[in-house]
């Protein structure tokens, strides 16, 4: 059994020229997907219907927090249950309480966003 250790962890740090250029990677990759639709709607030679810019934009919400929930609920799990934390911590599943939190307010932002933005684009006689 390995012995219990709270407090800093002395990580060694690798793959430190592969993290940086990922940075540019993920700059150039979200850079295209959020310009595209920008150039497509104001192009005359980009003739796409509404329903796909409808579909892209929940897809990628969906992607998002997909993502989020692969790449951060496990390791959330585990640090909420540490035997490090006080007692008060470990007696609740805090991990599934803030996800759930999270979506429902990450779900009325999106709501009241939408609402308020159209209202507002109605106000303007905008067509969207």
């Amino acid at each position: 059994m390995s012995e219990l250790q709270c407090g800093a962890v002395q990580n060694e740090h690798t793959y430190t020229g592969l993290r940086i250029a990922s940075i540019f990677v993920i700059l150039a990759g979200s850079s295209f997907g959020a310009l595209l639709p920008v150039v497509a709607k104001r192009s005359p030679f980009f003739k796409l219907p509404k329903m796909v810019y409808e579909f892209a934009k929940y897809f990628g919400s969906g992607v998002i927090i997909a993502t989020a929930f692969i790449h951060l609920l496990a390791p959330a799990f585990e640090e909420l249950g540490s035997e490090c934390l006080s007692p008060g911590w470990q007696s609740y599943p805090w991990a599934s309480a803030i996800t759930m939190l999270s979506v429902f307010v990450l779900f009325l932002t999106e709501l009241f966003a939408f609402r308020i933005g159209t209202a507002k684009l109605e106000a303007l006689n905008v067509k969207y």
